[in-house]
């Protein structure tokens, strides 16, 4: 019994190491084609290919963000007063032009009254030398009128003398021949004296004419001057007027834009203090909320791919579940040397005011600035990547061909290829076996 067990025990192994040596020679057979004496072969790897795609990849920057008013200002007091008006509040909707608050100047008002009665009383000198001027003239043109009647007279003084030198001396010639009595002669020498005596008395009014003409230009000249230092002192005193009605309006203050108020420092029957005299707060802060500005500090590394009009998408963290999309508005073109980054900002319209001045979230920025004529692969196709440089294996006649490459962007599940591949090349993905340049490989699938 214990006999039949032990070579039952035999047969067993024996058929065991049969089996076993028959598997190692199948194996051998498989691994070596060639079969004994065909040398000692390499197991051919199994790979899976994919051809690269055309394109870099989409980078994008993702930073912090903060929401500000698209416009504030803080509204000051211009003249010193008591608060005599303020029609709105913290968070009330305002419209541009519309009346906020009113100061109470009353010496302001005076003032403007007083400037007022000073313009009127200038206004009316300024009609009172121009009536002297129209006068003046007036006076001149008598002057001138005189002088042509001057002139007139001088003439027929000088015709009288002429005929009167005439009739002498005719009457003188027939007393030299004893024609006429020597008292004729006299006579006609005492008409000839008159006549002189006549033309002189012309001439001498004449000149006389001629020099009240003169002193009635001369009276124009000066009425002109006075009307023009009335004029001026118009202008002096309505620019003073204006200056006061300038002051008064500054009294309002009125709403720049379209926004909410933000902040009220004062209450009716506050004494508030102008600016100029030392007034350090404002009566109100107005905020244009129609559109927002996000504000983003880009990096250095992402400043030179980030150019105006390139997508934003807006998460507030505020606001779960929404998502707010623009585009870069502008930027300021120069870095804090402090923090290395740039200010960018995006506008997003607000129409139902849910973006709110200091709101804070993440802004994504879509930089587009993929290199010409780049591909993109999975990534763990790439090996050894060190810096920009690394290689892939690439399938080529059949055979495993190490491949350097230049690589950009990496967004940890793909990578840009900038050089090195073409668009037909077969890139490994992934394997089974052993790798080598030169090895030969059998392409098991393509991507």
């Amino acid at each position: 019994m214990r006999r039949r067990v032990a070579v039952a025990s035999v047969v067993t192994f024996a058929v065991l190491v049969i089996a076993y040596l028959a598997l190692v020679h199948g194996q051998a057979t498989e691994s070596n084609p060639a079969g004994p004496g065909g040398g000692q072969s390499i197991a051919r790897p199994r790979v899976e290919v994919q051809r690269p795609t055309p394109g870099g990849l989409e980078r994008d920057t993702t930073q912090p963000g903060s929401v500000q008013a698209f416009e504030a200002a803080s509204l000051y007091a211009k003249v010193s007063g008591y608060l005599k008006h303020q029609s709105v509040d913290i968070g009330d909707r305002v419209k541009q032009g519309q009346l906020l608050a009113e100061i109470d100047v009353p010496e302001l008002v005076k003032d403007a009254q007083r400037r007022a009665a000073e313009l009127k009383d200038a206004e009316a000198q300024v009609a009172q030398m121009k009536s002297r001027v129209a006068t003046a003239q007036a006076g001149a043109e008598v002057a001138q009128a005189n002088i042509r009647l001057a002139e007139a007279d001088l003439l027929k003084t000088q015709a009288a003398m002429a005929y009167a030198q005439k009739q002498y001396d005719r009457v003188k010639a027939l007393f030299a021949l004893k024609s006429v009595d020597e008292g004729l002669v006299d006579e006609k020498l005492d008409n000839l004296g008159a006549a002189q005596s006549a033309e002189r008395a012309s001439e001498a009014a004449v000149l006389s004419a001629k020099a009240q003409s003169t002193s009635a230009q001369a009276k124009i000249d000066q009425a002109k001057a006075d009307l023009d230092e009335a004029t001026a002192k118009v202008d002096v005193s309505r620019a003073d007027l204006q200056r006061t009605q300038v002051l008064l309006e500054y009294t309002k203050i009125i709403s720049p834009y379209d926004g909410v108020i933000t902040l009220r420092q004062f209450h009716r029957g506050d004494f508030i203090l102008a600016a100029d005299q030392g007034g350090t707060e404002p009566l109100l802060r107005v905020a244009k909320t129609d559109v927002m500005r996000v504000v983003v500090q880009v990096p250095d590394d992402d400043v030179p791919a980030t150019h105006p009009g390139e997508k934003a998408v807006v998460l507030i963290d505020a606001l779960p579940g929404r998502s707010f999309t623009g585009h870069v508005s502008r930027m300021a073109d120069t870095e804090d040397p402090a923090t290395r980054t740039m200010r960018t900002e995006i506008d997003l319209p607000n129409p139902d005011g849910l973006l709110r001045e200091g709101m804070y979230g993440r802004v994504t920025i879509v930089l587009h600035d993929k290199p010409p004529g780049a591909f993109t692969l999975p990534s763990p196709c790439i090996r050894d990547e060190q810096a920009t440089h690394a290689w892939v294996y690439v399938v080529r006649d059949g055979k495993l061909r190490r491949t350097p490459i230049i690589i950009g962007a990496d967004n940890g599940s793909f990578t840009e290829v900038i050089s090195g591949l073409s668009k037909d090349d077969e890139v490994v993905v992934s394997y089974n076996g052993p790798m080598g340049e030169g090895v030969p490989a059998d392409i098991v699938q393509q991507h």
